[in-house]
């Protein structure tokens, strides 16, 4: 298996970038379309994986329906043991997300010369 560091480092980019504009308190019209950009596509991205070995439609979709599960499971977990606020769900979420692009990274051989 080829290693890919593309998606993993577009999966991370997009947590730092949801990140910065978190702590940064961005101006509203970015924060919503930054954050719920990253609250559709990282959590789901970094679970699914490499995109080279689904046809686009699938990993899209899959990658949608995984984001959006994702959120309600931390979000129900964290309402359940009565812990919710909306930044510790984007901070487990955002932490999440990076351990599952590095275990996605650390799964993977080089390919030897």
């Amino acid at each position: 298996m080829r290693v890919d560091y593309a998606h993993p480092a577009a999966v991370l980019a997009g947590v730092a970038v949801a990140v910065v504009v978190r702590v940064l308190e961005a101006p509203a019209p970015m924060r919503p379309l930054m954050l719920g950009s990253f609250l559709l596509v990282c959590p789901g991205a970094a679970l699914v994986g490499n995109p080279r070995t689904w046809s686009r439609l699938a990993w899209w979709t899959v990658v949608l329906a995984a984001s959006v599960a994702l959120s309600t499971l931390v979000s129900t977990a964290l309402l359940y043991v009565d812990l919710w606020t909306a930044d510790r769900v984007f901070g487990v979420l955002a932490v999440g997300s990076a351990i599952g692009c590095l275990a996605h990274l650390a799964r993977a051989r080089p390919v030897s010369a």
